[in-house]
């Protein structure tokens, strides 16, 4: 009665110890920069214990958190920010646009005969001015 009390108890403790699991190993890979599920993937399978690389060892606490994926993405955020600040402040100046045309004009006019109307204006004037009869 005793034994199978306490296989019931240390059952209904695994819930308990599987969040736990779940908990440690999304902290480990925020630590050491890598996405969630990525450590559960090789501790899972059952083998020999894996290595830590060297170069982990060796880095520093602040080279460590410089590469968490939530930071890097917090990072991100702040330079675009920024970039739309720096916008915003240029909405502030006037701008200023210059354009220009590049092409080819017909520098060759066709002679058009003066309208009736223009034709008795200069004979007028040429009469008035000059007492002269400005037939052509």
């Amino acid at each position: 009665m005793r034994a199978k009390a306490q296989a019931e108890t240390t059952e209904a403790q695994i819930p308990t110890l599987e969040a736990g699991k779940t908990a440690a190993l999304r902290q480990l890979e925020a630590l050491t920069g890598q996405q969630p599920g990525a450590l559960a993937a090789g501790l899972d399978a059952p083998g020999p214990f894996p290595e830590a690389p060297g170069q982990a060892m060796l880095a520093s606490p602040a080279d460590t958190i410089r590469h968490r994926p939530d930071l890097r993405a917090a990072e991100r955020q702040l330079a675009a920010a920024t970039a739309m600040q720096g916008a915003a402040i240029a909405e502030l100046f006037p701008k200023i646009s210059l354009s220009a045309f590049l092409g080819l004009r017909n520098t060759v006019s066709v002679r058009r005969a003066p309208s009736r109307r223009v034709e008795r204006l200069r004979r007028h004037w040429c009469e008035r001015t000059h007492g002269v009869s400005a037939h052509s």
